[in-house]
């Protein structure tokens, strides 16, 4: 089993009904999005995530089922260190409920716009791809983060499934 690292890619399947209708609306396996950062052998999940905000927590907490995506083609490296340190920014925001519905019900215009609504607090995978972003990877180069659902960073040309 490859071992989790710093700035590796958590996607949750659904275990509660929030997690089963976000999955549903967003047409996706997928009900959240995460990052990983190991301190001293310690695995944390830093999210921004409905009714918490931006948090982190120990990843053997958190329980739920997930799958792990990573860089692919590129070495452990500074992207990963830097998307992980961009990803601390967010602990203690707001969820972004604007723009987590917007992505939603403006799906077929979701390349369009310009990732300058920074301002407003991220949801999930906004905040995941805004990260790698601000590190210098833009995972969906073809969706602008505040419409960049969790489901959307499986297809990213950059990302390989690891766990």
């Amino acid at each position: 089993m490859t071992p989790i690292q710093t700035g590796d890619i958590l996607l949750f399947r659904p275990t509660s009904i929030m997690g089963y209708i976000a999955a549903f609306f967003t047409w996706s396996r997928y009900s959240h999005a995460a990052m990983v950062d190991v301190i001293d052998g310690i695995t944390y999940c830093l999210e921004v995530r409905e009714f918490w905000g931006g948090r982190k927590i120990e990843l053997a907490k958190y329980g739920g089922r997930y799958e792990v995506w990573r860089l692919k083609d590129v070495p452990y490296n500074y992207f990963c260190e830097n998307a992980a340190m961009q990803m601390y920014k967010f602990l203690g925001v707001e969820y972004g409920w604007c723009h987590v519905i917007a992505s939603i019900v403006l799906r077929g215009v979701r390349a369009y716009g310009s990732n300058e609504c920074e301002h407003h607090p991220p949801f999930c995978s906004e905040a995941v791809s805004r990260a790698y972003r601000y590190a210098g990877i833009d995972l969906r180069p073809d969706i602008v983060d505040r419409f960049t659902l969790p489901g959307d960073l499986a297809g990213s040309p950059y990302l390989e499934r690891v766990i």
